[in-house]
């Protein structure tokens, strides 16, 4: 993008042109580190690009009331009454619509790493964190 907009406005002959450059090169200048962290290393941190993220199902906090299995358009997430749901990667789109009706905040949004959770879905209160070993 540097080289580009480099050239751009090495050789552009009307201003139009040149203002376009030095825009691309200004941003990049100040937001290096966020066009490093999209481009190269896939990641968002601000959590806008859907691309980028992944949603997961706390079983600390889903109850397994089912909400949001029935408005899950992708059919994305696995269980049922009384079992931690799980989402299935996949399929998922990330419409975010089923982060909008739990009643727990069970339904989680992030980068690259989800942490420790079921495989599929596995009754309510049985889920027992891996602890750590120090």
């Amino acid at each position: 993008m540097r080289e580009v907009a480099e050239a751009m406005l090495l050789a552009s002959s009307c201003n139009q042109g040149k203002s376009a450059a030095q825009m691309i090169l200004s941003a990049l200048d100040f937001f290096q580190n966020e066009f490093d962290m999209h481009i190269r290393r896939k990641t968002c941190e601000a959590q806008v690009c859907k691309g980028y993220l992944s949603y997961y199902i706390s079983p600390e906090g889903c109850d397994g009331c089912g909400k949001c299995l029935s408005v899950c358009q992708r059919d994305a997430i696995e269980g049922e009454v009384d079992y931690i749901h799980v989402i299935a990667q996949d399929m998922c789109d990330s419409c975010a619509d089923c982060v909008s009706v739990c009643p727990n905040q069970a339904i989680r949004i992030v980068g690259e790493s989800t942490p420790k959770i079921p495989e599929r879905p596995i009754p309510v209160g049985s889920w027992k964190p891996s602890r750590r070993r120090r």
